[in-house]
């Protein structure tokens, strides 16, 4: 089918349990959100949360949306009712947590070098910035610089190098935040897969082999359908940076307070993403089929000491058997 088709099967789906798909968004949107607040407070914290409580609780909404389609019934008691499955088999590593985050580590680090340079740009322009900056960097390598000295250093000249500092860290923030977002969502896919492979030895790497055979059409599908979600995060992060800034006049705040305000718009979104979710799972219906019996076949062919082309491994004859 068309995107264009997949989209309307993925409207049908949203159609026939709107209101419990609404709840269900902002229950996600809000309580995460929230739970990303948790960064004003502490960067440990929060990093700390994503994997051990967020994950975990939007895999939860997800399987409770996915149960929609059997039962348009929706019991708050359920809500978390699939949290302790997410650290179970077939289910652990369902979204990928640590490649995940490592390959958004590599693009936030590149977009930190650039947004930092951009920034040291704009804020250099003030001859006081740069005499302020050159001092503490003098005095952090002459070894001689305190904690005193740091905040002396951020508060001098109406805090413009604290400015500086603090508007970079929370960008960056959010440069970490919208990729792992990305490749969080798009590991979703596994979720499904593996419910239909539930009862079916080696699911985790079956689900995996499907994505990987199918990759360019799977993302092709993803982001076709769900690029208002990225769009929506984008201005969610861009204006709780501004709020940060002009209302609060705080510019250490505007990371967390972008992630959250992103996170609270997007559930205006979610309840159409989980039903695209579902409506992708079901076009690879087909393909996790051909998926299971590919890896089947892979793992009968090596354990026969042949190789994917059906040769014995070591041979000399090239011909296929």
């Amino acid at each position: 089918m068309t995107i264009r088709e997949i989209r309307q099967t993925a409207f049908n789906t949203y159609k026939t349990h709107r209101l419990n798909s609404w709840i269900l968004g902002i229950i996600a949107g809000l309580f995460i959100g929230a739970l990303c607040l948790v960064g004003i407070l502490s960067s440990v914290l929060f990093y700390l949360l994503v994997p051990f409580i967020v994950l975990p609780f939007f895999f939860s909404i997800a399987m409770n949306h996915l149960a929609l389609k059997e039962k348009d019934e929706l019991r708050f008691s359920n809500i978390f009712g699939f949290f302790g499955l997410y650290y179970r088999s077939p289910f652990s590593s369902s979204f990928a947590f640590f490649r995940s985050f490592i390959k958004s580590f590599v693009i936030d680090l590149i977009i930190s070098i650039i947004v930092t340079g951009v920034l040291y740009y704009i804020f250099s322009q003030s001859e006081t910035f740069i005499a302020t900056l050159n001092q503490l960097i003098e005095e952090m390598a002459s070894g001689s610089y305190s904690s005193e000295a740091i905040t002396t250093a951020r508060d001098a000249n109406g805090g413009e190098l604290g400015r500086f500092i603090d508007l970079s860290n929370s960008i960056n923030y959010i440069a970490l935040a919208i990729p792992f977002m990305y490749f969080v969502s798009k590991e979703e896919i596994t979720i499904y897969l593996r419910v239909k492979l539930v009862n079916v030895p080696l699911a985790n790497q079956i689900s995996r082999q499907c994505i990987r055979l199918n990759n360019k059409k799977y993302t092709k599908l993803f982001l076709g359908l769900n690029w208002p979600l990225f769009v929506v995060w984008l201005l969610g992060s861009v204006g709780g940076i501004l709020l940060s800034i002009f209302a609060f006049d705080n510019y250490g705040i505007a990371g967390p307070v972008g992630i959250s305000l992103a996170l609270a718009l997007s559930a205006f979104f979610l309840p159409f993403y989980f039903a695209n979710m579902e409506a992708i799972y079901e076009e690879l219906a087909i393909d996790l089929v051909n998926a299971r019996n590919e890896y089947v076949d892979n793992i009968f062919a090596s354990q026969n000491g042949e190789t994917i082309d059906g040769t014995k491994k070591g041979s000399d004859d090239t011909e296929p058997k």
